[in-house]
């Protein structure tokens, strides 16, 4: 069983745990040690969301903006994938807006298309 596959129940010990693997995922991004697309692959669909996002965050704060920005647009990963199912299909106004706030602070804009 892997970490993320025990994240729910570390959580009630670790409330910030995903936090924690997002800068271990952003630091690994970092020194090459894994892709973005590796990692984007293994939360698609929203699993352990917004881990992801977090990640971001995370590369935003040991890189910089333009840095994330081309290596995110070289990797061609989908933003829309890195959603939960539900929030894929039935994009509510207050969730898209959610959404793009987070993207917004994290420095960096990504259109969401329902």
């Amino acid at each position: 069983m892997s970490v993320l596959d025990q994240c729910p129940k570390i959580e009630e010990e670790v409330p910030l745990v995903k936090s924690y693997l997002a800068q271990f995922a952003a630091r690994a991004i970092v020194a090459d040690l894994v892709s973005i697309e590796d990692l984007a692959h293994q939360l698609e669909n929203g699993t352990h969301f917004p881990l992801f996002l977090l990640c971001l965050q995370q590369l935003v704060k040991l890189k910089d903006r333009e840095w994330l920005a081309d290596l995110f647009q070289q990797s061609k990963v989908n933003m829309q994938k890195m959603l939960p199912g539900m929030t894929k299909h039935t994009v509510t106004l207050s969730a898209l807006l959610n959404i793009s706030l987070l993207l917004l602070l994290m420095g960096m804009f990504f259109f969401i298309t329902p």
